[in-house]
């Protein structure tokens, strides 16, 4: 079986926040691999373009979507090569399910964007045998052992409250 997907552009460009959040990030790259910020900028638009198969492109009058696929392309490569970001890693991201997925698969905190364990936010409760429980739709997060340890001391519930973030399928993380 094969996916198809659509795309329909609906003549959005780029927002202020969108552009705000790009550059940060792209600070954020070019500090950490010691590339000028222009060259950090050019060297991410083709990783992009690589990634994607997009047509080259302009932060100056890009749509919406592809900013937000750049952004997504931006937060990978920080999380997966550690990156430190100045801020939150939710603070930058556009796509919050794209950004979680992300944090499970390089195993980052999604709040903090330290080394993470994965938190289960379906338990698979006591008396189960794990060894024959299909948990491929329970729900985990990435969380450092100081945010997994809030979490529990919370609860669930409260701590993605608190955060904003919520646990994503574990089918559609391609990890663990």
């Amino acid at each position: 079986v094969a996916d198809v997907e659509l795309g329909i552009d609906d003549g959005r460009f780029i927002s202020v926040q969108q552009r705000r959040k790009i550059y940060a990030t792209l600070r954020d790259i070019a500090e950490y691999t010691g590339y000028p910020d222009e060259d950090m900028k050019q060297i991410m638009k083709v990783e992009h373009v690589m990634r994607c198969g997009c047509d080259m492109f302009s932060l100056s009058d890009c749509s919406m979507t592809t900013a937000r696929e750049f952004i997504n392309t931006l937060m990978e490569y920080a999380l997966k090569e550690g990156v430190i970001l100045t801020e939150s890693g939710l603070q930058r991201t556009d796509d919050i399910d794209t950004y979680l997925m992300q944090c499970t698969r390089y195993r980052k905190c999604c709040i903090c964007g330290r080394p993470a364990d994965i938190h289960h936010v379906d338990t698979i409760g006591m008396g189960n045998d794990r060894r024959h429980y299909d948990d491929s739709q329970n729900r985990i997060m990435a969380l450092c052992r100081q945010h997994h340890q809030i979490c529990h001391q919370r609860g669930t519930e409260r701590f993605c409250d608190m955060y904003k973030v919520y646990g994503i399928e574990k089918y559609k993380t391609g990890s663990v």
